[in-house]
C-alpha cells in the first residue's frame, strides 16, 4: 500500500460512484432501460480506466508521482470538477423531487382569481418555492443546526401550512 492508497478509494466511493447513481437512478426510476446498463458500462470503463492509468503511475513513478500530482494541481481540478458536476445534478433533482406549492387565492373580481402560485412564483421562476425550501435546510445546516431539527422545523412548518390551507 502506498501513501495514497486511502484517497484513490475515497474519491471513487464518495465521489464517481454517487455522481453515477444520482445521474442514472432518475432516468431508471423514468423507466429507461438502457439506464442500468450505461451505469454499468460507464463504471466499469471508469472505474478499470483509472484503475489502469494509476497503477501504471505507481508502479513506474512510485514516491514522485504523488509530487508530481500535488504540485500539478490535478486533484484538486478533480475535487473542483466533482463539486460542480454535483452541485448542478442537486438543482436538477430538487427540481424533480421537491414540491412545495402555495394555495393562496385571493378572488379579484367575480370571474377573476389570482393565485400565488401561478400567477407570482412560476411567473417569477418556476420550482421557486422548492429551492427556497432547499436552500433555508442548506443555510440552517450550514450554521450548524443538527439535521433531525431542520427535518423537525420543515414537518411543522408544512403541517401547520397544511392546515391553515397555505400549501
Amino acid at each position: 500500500m502506498g501513501p495514497l492508497a486511502g484517497v484513490g478509494d475515497t474519491l471513487w466511493q464518495a465521489v464517481v460512484i454517487p455522481l453515477l447513481l444520482v445521474m442514472f437512478v432518475g432516468l431508471a426510476k423514468e423507466g429507461n432501460v438502457a439506464a442500468p446498463v450505461i451505469y454499468v458500462v460507464l463504471f466499469y470503463l471508469l472505474y478499470y480506466g483509472f484503475g489502469y492509468w494509476l497503477l501504471n503511475l505507481g508502479y513506474n513513478k512510485g514516491s514522485e508521482a504523488i509530487l508530481d500530482l500535488m504540485e500539478s494541481g490535478i486533484i484538486n481540478k478533480v475535487i473542483t470538477a466533482a463539486g460542480i458536476l454535483g452541485c448542478a445534478v442537486m438543482g436538477g433533482l430538487v427540481r424533480n423531487y421537491v414540491t412545495l406549492n402555495c394555495a393562496v387565492t385571493f378572488q379579484q373580481s367575480a370571474d377573476s382569481v389570482f393565485s400565488l402560485q401561478t400567477s407570482l412564483f412560476d411567473a417569477i421562476l418556476p420550482g421557486l418555492l422548492p429551492l427556497l425550501l432547499t436552500l433555508g435546510c442548506y443555510k440552517l445546516l450550514k450554521k450548524g443546526m443538527a439535521a433531525y431539527w431542520v427535518v423537525l422545523i420543515v414537518v411543522v412548518v408544512g403541517a401547520a401550512g397544511g392546515i391553515l390551507g397555505i400549501f
